[in-house]
């Protein structure tokens, strides 16, 4: 009749055991006390058109597919949906991000990892200070200092300083060429896994390099 009834662990197993649709009208006939009324209520499960954020100011402006990218990340995560962001090479992934990042920080959304190959943690710093100068970030290179929005580090840190990454609740950690964890068996790939976030994004524009377990690996990430 349209309203939320609650059925009996025991029905459902008997249910599970008819064969046909006739089978199943009979057992649901001869059991209606297995049928209980009762008031639910329901919670509303976030949708993507829920939210929108607030635009941030940077030093450039977004392309177009940057920026439907930016809304789906934004969107997804607070869907508590992780994201992969799989651009082709070249296609400014970076400053997408780091265009959520800004977003983040005029959230008071902390605490946020990026964790980069070694020979691009210059290209990030460089990024940010040209595009989005307001953004506080903190390169990790000992010591990690909580009082920025953004911090940066390599595979090759977080591997060798595992548990004290561990210590932190991130917000959000970012992985630039998540191809770097495409061996699940690997030692640095179990680290990255074994980091605590709310939020966890994958950019690389090859996802699958050698196989579909590289992918599998992301999906586990």
């Amino acid at each position: 009749d349209g309203k939320w009834r609650i059925v009996d662990r025991s029905l459902i197993t008997q249910l599970s055991t008819n064969d046909s649709l006739l089978d199943i009208l009979k057992t649901i006939k001869q059991s209606k006390n297995c049928f209980k009324n009762t008031d639910i209520s329901i919670k509303k499960i976030p949708d993507t058109s829920d939210f929108e954020g607030v635009p941030v100011t940077l030093n450039c402006r977004l392309k177009g597919y940057q920026q439907t990218a930016l809304n789906l990340l934004y969107r997804g995560l607070n869907c508590h949906k992780n994201m992969l962001l799989a651009d082709d090479m070249g296609l400014g992934k970076t400053i997408t991000i780091i265009s959520l990042l800004a977003m983040f920080q005029n959230e008071n959304k902390n605490q946020n990892l990026i964790i980069v190959p070694k020979t691009l943690i210059h290209n990030w710093m460089n990024e940010i200070e040209k595009f989005a100068p307001n953004l506080s970030y903190y390169h990790i290179d000992k010591e990690i200092d909580l009082s920025k929005c953004v911090h940066i580090t390599t595979y090759g840190h977080v591997m060798n300083n595992i548990e004290t990454y561990k210590q932190v609740n991130w917000n959000l950690i970012v992985l630039d060429e998540a191809q770097n964890i495409k061996n699940h068996k690997t030692k640095v790939s179990k680290s990255i896994c074994d980091l605590n976030a709310v939020h966890k994004i994958a950019m690389t524009g090859t996802p699958i390099e050698n196989s579909v377990m590289d992918l599998w690996s992301i999906f586990k990430f």
